[in-house]
């Protein structure tokens, strides 16, 4: 009697084994997760070609599950982490102009017209526990200082309703 082969019908992401022991991957949030396994299936959705191009917009990563206010604390902490790397940053979008940010994954190897690409593995960087806490602090403390305007600005118009709420 002969055994069939195996068949895969659909595209799938191999992660080694070291890489979900390591303190990079232990330290992530679950938001940060989230963002990584939504830049997994965009990079799945074009059989690993477009591997260093991965479009994926604030309403994809919300679509995903990720609170809006948490896309860009999460994203990061995984590029702090040295599993993603920003490629092309985006821009808000006005009217009808879009201008995504781009990814890469450095985990996943990709496709180009000259063959495989192998994978930078940046993540393997973090050695230890307390290296990747310390990075994902760094990662807290970098905030836009654009967006910590904005929102002060919105914080002054609308008053102070969180401490307000706690006060009472």
């Amino acid at each position: 009697m002969s055994r069939r082969p195996a068949t895969i019908n659909e595209p799938f992401a191999s992660l080694p084994l070291s890489l979900l022991q390591s303190p990079a991957f232990r330290a992530l949030s679950w938001d940060a997760r989230r963002v990584l396994d939504r830049l997994m299936i965009e990079h799945l959705r074009h059989g690993g070609h477009r591997h260093d191009r991965l479009v994926c917009t604030y309403s994809d990563f919300a679509a995903a599950g990720i609170r809006q206010r948490s896309i860009a604390s999460a994203i990061r902490d995984c590029v702090e982490l040295g599993l993603l790397v920003v490629t092309k940053q985006g821009a808000p979008s006005i009217s009808t102009r879009r201008q995504p940010s781009e990814y890469r994954l450095t985990f996943l190897g990709g496709r180009t017209r000259g063959g495989y690409v192998p994978p930078t593995e940046e993540w393997r960087q973090v050695e230890t526990d307390d290296e990747a806490m310390t990075r994902l602090a760094r990662a807290a403390a970098m905030k836009s200082a654009q967006h910590v305007r904005r929102a002060a600005a919105a914080k002054l118009r609308h008053g102070d309703s969180a401490g307000e709420r706690d006060a009472a």
